[in-house]
């Protein structure tokens, strides 16, 4: 009770689920340290703390007036560093990630994330008050609840009092955004360097009040006054770097007061672009993101969320496989399995996704739950967000219209960069179905997502081992060699060297090339062409990549794991044998008898059995002697009548004609795809989006390259 549940996703019995938010705002300051400032050291700054590869360092940047004390305050940049070549810069202002540097896939840095070249630019420009264009909270803490609450206003049940509402600036449209006109993101943290096994990093801790955020009646955002945020709140961020390119963000929230509850939801609102933050316009969208979220909330034409999850299936909100985030941010008539124009609501993407449970196949760093990933085919730099939230804003910085100018001093404009903010649902406090956002008096919850870089370098798969039955022939190279495997544009070339005893020494001369294949981005590639050997033996295969201009070759070398075995020159490439087909139970039906209350296989009879049906299904079992694709189709037999030695439907009758049984095809196919070896799959008994009725019928599998195969099956009714 009284606790925020930052680990799965709860539901009602509706089957809703249910969580929270993301984003902020807040209000102008009194700007302060005007100047620029750089990533390198200057005759300021400190060594605070290093160890075997990892550095923390800290760096005086200017002063700004704090709101809660009115006073000037220092403000300082940390820099964190590994030995991987990763820095993060932050600030002591509004706990703002300021820059993230990591190399790409040939080493060279870049800074990923979106922001700007001054103290002044930040305190101006970052989350000012009341605006029609607003402020983009670029890295910043963003609290004491981050997204939206609608109209400003929740209702908590308090200790001896029972239900009390508090009202909040309405500081975007008719909601309270990111946490009001003055923000966690407003205001100057205290700092205080720490270190651990295998990391560094800075922690940085802000008091807010009880009535943070009110203010009298008439003053901005409150015409008819604001009572604030109930209960004094210590809120704990601590940043770690390690050396996996690992940047983790640990939030940890203590409710002070003896008698009062509040809510709380906290994110960081850093915005990526893995080209680097001064790409050229509109680079992020070309940039792939998957979201490890199968639903997500609805909003209305306020960005309110409905209070209710919808799938993302069918929908331009499907990331559940990797999209470029271009490919359809601008599908504003698709079908999104909600009211109303979602798309055009949020101008592009800013949703939360209700993040699937975890699994062992989403389980990343420290246990957490996979959220999103990012990747930018170019440099090849690959972002994987972990959290224990139960939701993440994908927020592709939609309001960004060329009024600001960024670090490297480049405008920013839509397709600029994206938010992954891991949190609670917007609005949870007003809808009881979302996870609750609710600390009790004297309570605490944390809550940690990691922002997990890497970028791969360019590689070619090598080719499968080959067997003593494995044939080459043309078109089979797919066949017998592994996909190929590129993170950039370019070509890969295959050739082959033998029949010969034992693998080149050199494979980059002689060798006869068989095939190329163009990459782009990201994938599997197969080559082109075919190669027909001259005789049996063993052959050895090579793959080489080439590519963007600067970027190296990769090669899948030419030892062992390389060979290929010809046993016969002339031999099928495919051959398959049909095992079995097998009748259980499924969705078409047989005739059974119902006994004891359970339809069964019609063997015992007895009178007072009474007659059912029987769902069954086919297990369809096939062998193949090279992996490759088998396709399925099925004829039935029908009656017919031979008519010059022909068997055809029974249109007319004669007495010279004989009866006979004639197979039609029916509409549709079946694609598998199979390994060499034995296989198996379970068909429903559906061709065509139609069930198969009593009768009997004949399947025929045809692999690529190879004859076909048939069996018989019947079905009895």
């Amino acid at each position: 009770m009284g606790t925020i549940e930052t680990g799965g996703r709860l539901r009602r019995r509706t089957g809703l689920a249910v969580v929270a938010a993301t984003f902020a705002a807040l209000w102008l300051l009194a700007p302060g340290g005007g100047q620029a400032w750089a990533a390198s050291a200057s005759a300021g700054d400190s060594l605070v703390g290093s160890q075997a590869g990892l550095s923390v360092s800290k760096q005086l940047v200017g002063d700004t007036t704090e709101p809660y004390t009115g006073m000037d305050t220092p403000v300082y940049q940390y820099t964190l560093s590994d030995a991987a070549g990763m820095s993060v810069q932050i600030l002591t202002y509004g706990a703002i990630i300021h820059a993230i540097d990591v190399p790409d896939r040939l080493g060279q840095p870049a800074d990923v994330v979106l922001g700007f070249n001054s103290l002044g630019d930040y305190v101006a420009n970052n989350s000012p008050p009341v605006t029609a264009n607003g402020g983009p909270y670029f890295g910043e803490v963003l609290g004491r609840y981050a997204n939206r609450l609608a109209a400003g206003k929740f209702t908590l049940d308090q200790p001896g009092a029972g239900p009390v509402t508090y009202t909040l600036p309405v500081n975007d449209g008719t909601s309270s955004l990111n946490g009001g006109l003055v923000g966690f993101g407003n205001h100057v943290w205290a700092d205080q360097e720490v270190q651990g096994p295998g990391y560094v990093g800075v922690q940085l801790t802000l008091n807010s009040p009880s009535g943070d955020e009110g203010g009298p009646a008439g003053s901005p955002g409150c015409p008819n006054g604001c009572t604030g945020y109930p209960a004094s709140l210590q809120v704990v961020v601590t940043y770690t770097l390690n050396d996996q390119n690992e940047l983790s963000v640990s939030y940890q929230a203590t409710n002070q007061s003896p008698n009062l509850n509040t809510i709380v939801n906290l994110t960081n609102a850093s915005y990526f672009n893995l080209a680097g933050e001064n790409a050229p316009a509109g680079s992020a969208y070309g940039q792939e993101v998957a979201i490890n979220g199968a639903d997500y909330t609805p909003i209305d034409g306020n960005q309110i969320p409905l209070g209710q999850e919808a799938s993302v299936l069918g929908t331009p909100l499907d990331f559940t496989t990797p999209q470029s985030i271009g490919s359809r941010i601008d599908d504003f008539g698709a079908n999104f399995n909600a009211p109303g124009n979602q798309l055009a609501f949020a101008h592009g993407y800013d949703f939360n996704w209700a993040l699937n449970p975890r699994t062992p196949g989403t389980t990343g760093p420290g246990g957490l739950n996979l959220a999103a990933r990012a990747i930018d085919p170019g440099s090849g730099r690959e972002l994987s967000v972990w959290t224990d939230q139960p939701g993440v804003q994908f927020d592709t910085a939609n309001l960004l219209n060329g009024t600001l100018t960024g670090i490297s001093g480049d405008t920013y404009r839509q397709g600029a960069g994206y938010a992954f903010e891991t949190q609670h649902f917007p609005d949870s406090p007003n809808e009881s179905s979302f996870p609750s956002t609710i600390l009790d008096a004297h309570q605490s919850l944390s809550t940690t997502t990691v922002y997990q870089f890497s970028a791969p370098s360019l590689s070619v798969s090598a080719p499968a081992t080959g067997t003593a039955a494995t044939a080459i022939a043309p078109g089979s190279i797919g066949a017998t060699l592994s996909d190929a495997t590129s993170n950039a544009s370019g070509a890969i070339t295959y050739t082959v060297f033998g029949p010969q005893p034992s693998a080149p020494t050199n494979c980059t001369t002689g060798g006869t090339p068989v095939g190329t294949a163009t990459v782009s981005g990201s994938g599997a590639y197969q080559p082109s062409g075919g190669y027909v050997p001259p005789s049996a033996g063993t052959y050895y295969w090579y793959a080489s990549y080439s590519g963007d201009a600067g970027n190296q070759p990769a090669t899948s070398g030419c030892g062992a794991g390389m060979t290929s075995t010809v046993v016969s020159a002339s031999a099928p490439v495919h051959a398959i044998t049909l095992s079995r087909l097998s009748l259980s139970a499924h969705k078409i039906s047989v005739a059974g008898r119902k006994v004891g209350g359970r339809c069964v296989t019609p063997t015992p009879k007895n009178t007072t059995d009474k007659q059912c049906r029987l769902p069954i299904h086919l297990a369809v079992a096939y062998r193949l002697s090279a992996g490759g694709s088998v396709t399925f189709t099925v004829h039935r037999e029908v009656a017919g009548r031979k008519v010059n030695r022909s068997c055809v439907a029974p249109t007319r009758k004669n007495k010279r004609d004989k009866q006979c049984t004639r197979l039609i095809k029916l509409h549709g196919r079946l694609i598998k795809v199979g390994k060499a070896g034995a296989n198996r799959f379970v068909w429903n008994g559906a061709i065509g989006g139609r069930e198969l009725g009593p009768g009997t019928y004949e399947i025929t599998a045809t692999p690529a390259g190879g004859s076909p195969q048939a069996a018989t099956f019947t079905i009895v009714g």
